[in-house]
């Protein structure tokens, strides 16, 4: 597969370093698990009660999080200064289904008031923001199919800028159409869908570097590549492929992932 010229040849490509990565796909025991007993994202447990009303794919970004975290040995790092960027898919809809259930059967008494900080978009990137003490900018963004498009575009001029030492982009969805069910919990039989996410540690790429380099450009996608997914991604950051991937992004560019080696020369 055809990788990305660089940049020095293509001025409208954004360039950056994964200093570190995580991905899950979670059954449903799985999250239930973590909302009982969280993953310990900053190295110490995390009240349950954090995470009691916190919506599903909140649970599982939270646990690409601690999985990229931990693999890096970065747990007890500082990311006062850093950014977040969470691109959920149809985030809230079992929640927003039971709520309106419940609105129909007792009126507004019935309605959570949790609903909102933990069933609306930022609800993952203010998650995270509070358990690292993130003081940058956090945010959620789109919401809707394929979230994950608008997520790199967002993280490429958040990074161009050169104000942030880091950027966590977190992407979480399912792999495949999360229909809630009458009482808004899930899908019905026979298999209720894999909730997944995808944690990346985006930090700017200075001169020389070792490890996995990300690529984002606006300019219109090659008709060869396949058509970015989260479940694509997840699988290869889960599998962790020797990573020459290249996907595109329909009617916005294309993104690339990359392995890169000193011994095989620098990437400038």
């Amino acid at each position: 597969m055809d990788t990305p010229q660089s940049s020095s040849t293509q001025p409208g490509v954004v360039r950056c370093r994964v200093a570190t990565y995580g991905a899950v796909r979670a059954t449903p025991d799985d999250l239930g698990q973590w909302r009982r007993q969280p993953p310990p994202v900053c190295g110490v447990a995390v009240p349950a009660s954090l995470v009691k009303h916190s919506e599903d794919q909140t649970l599982a970004a939270l646990a690409a999080l601690h999985s990229a975290i931990t693999r890096s040995g970065w747990v007890g790092r500082t990311f006062t200064d850093w950014g977040v960027v969470a691109a959920p898919n149809f985030l809230g809809r079992g929640g927003t289904a039971s709520s309106i259930q419940r609105f129909a059967d007792d009126g507004a008494w019935g309605v959570s008031p949790h609903l909102i900080p933990h069933q609306s978009l930022h609800a993952v990137s203010g998650t995270v923001s509070h358990l690292l003490r993130i003081h940058g900018p956090n945010f959620g963004i789109s919401g809707g199919p394929q979230a994950c498009h608008d997520a790199f575009l967002i993280a490429a001029p958040m990074l161009a800028e050169g104000t942030l030492p880091g950027l966590w982009l977190l992407l979480s969805g399912h792999d495949r159409e999360h229909i809630p069910a009458e009482d808004g919990k899930g899908s019905s039989p026979p298999r209720a869908p894999h909730c997944e996410a995808a944690a990346l540690a985006l930090v700017p790429e200075h001169g020389a570097v070792e490890g996995m380099l990300l690529s984002i450009s606006p300019e219109v996608a090659r008709t060869r590549t396949s058509e970015l997914t989260l479940s694509d991604l997840v699988e290869a950051l889960i599998a962790e492929e020797p990573v020459a991937k290249v996907w595109r992004m329909p009617g916005a560019g294309w993104i690339a992932l990359e392995e890169v080696a000193l011994s095989a020369g620098s990437r400038r």
